[in-house]
């Protein structure tokens, strides 16, 4: 039997859990706060988007290379078909 995830229930219960957390805080605090997690975040997302495009970039060149090592002719026809379906490439 499938079960769901209840994404509802789990946000309410972690802002019930924030609210705890959070309640001998200062309106400044957790400002604060606030403002450190957001820059966490902002500073994973720029690490995730320079690692994707590493990644797109790597996928190209080694897309370039196996073309260039089939248009050589470095590889008998078989294996050529199996390099045709290797997944590089963008």
């Amino acid at each position: 039997m499938k079960t769901f995830f209840d994404a509802v229930a789990w946000m309410r219960a972690r802002r019930a859990e924030i609210d705890e957390e959070d309640r001998s805080l200062s309106w400044e605090e957790k400002r604060e706060k606030t403002r450190a997690l957001f820059s966490e975040l902002d500073q994973k997302t720029r690490a995730v988007a320079d690692l994707e495009k590493t990644l797109t970039e790597n996928n190209a060149k080694l897309a370039a290379g196996r073309e260039r090592i089939l248009e050589l002719g470095f590889v008998d026809p078989a294996a050529r078909e199996k390099a045709n379906r290797l997944p590089f490439g963008p």
